[in-house]
């Protein structure tokens, strides 16, 4: 469960933090 709860998380955060970096870039431009 903790293992699991972990890979979740971070997998989110990877996708929070690319989407983030994806809104940035845009509003950038």
């Amino acid at each position: 469960m903790r293992v699991k709860r972990g890979i979740v998380r971070h997998r989110r955060h990877k996708k929070i933090r690319a989407l983030a970096k994806g809104y940035r870039g845009m509003r950038r431009s």
